[in-house]
């Protein structure tokens, strides 16, 4: 195949064939030089036998991802309570909605078996509480500290282990 290249009336090739063939050779030039790389890596490792046999040893071997440290909550939402608390005036009400957190799959249905049981000992709870006590945020801390106690102590008696590993109020409200 003939390449014919254009000329000016001078006989010189014009400004972009010129162009074209520079950028061929920078090409060239480029792929040679990759290509000496290669047979440079290639051949050390060819004559020095490769990676050492521990290097291998170790190479062969895939490191363990790491394991997940935090396992997966599952939360159980409870039905809402409604108590009236004790005082000298009127009645007031106490409505909580509360959640139950655990990682133990098996505990989620210890809970809703001995839910009747849960239910009851936390009404009871619930029902002893001084509205004052209730109104600071350390009253509410206290309470969901004893509920999440009176939980457990349900789930380790009847399940064989607490189970639960916090209880979340949802809702508080107190009239």
């Amino acid at each position: 195949m003939a390449c014919s290249l254009h000329t000016t009336e001078t006989g010189q090739l014009s400004n972009r064939q010129q162009g074209n063939q520079q950028m061929n050779k920078m090409i060239m030039i480029g792929g040679g030089a990759i290509a000496l790389v290669g047979v440079s890596v290639g051949l050390s490792l060819f004559l020095t036998g490769g990676m050492s046999k521990e290097a291998a040893a170790t190479a062969q071997v895939a490191p363990a991802p790491p394991e997940n440290p935090f396992k997966k909550a599952q939360y159980i939402k409870l039905n809402p309570f409604i108590v009236t608390l004790p005082t000298k005036s009127r009645p007031n009400m106490l409505q909580v909605d509360m959640s139950a957190s655990t990682t133990d799959e098996d505990a989620i249905e210890a809970l809703k078996q001995h839910m009747p049981v849960i239910r009851n000992n936390l009404l009871m709870l619930m029902n002893a509480q001084d509205i004052k006590t209730l109104q600071t945020n350390e009253g509410k801390e206290a309470l969901r500290q004893k509920a999440l106690t009176t939980v457990q102590e349900i789930m380790k008696e009847r399940y064989g282990s607490e189970g639960i590993d916090e209880i979340f109020f949802t809702k508080f409200v107190m009239q």
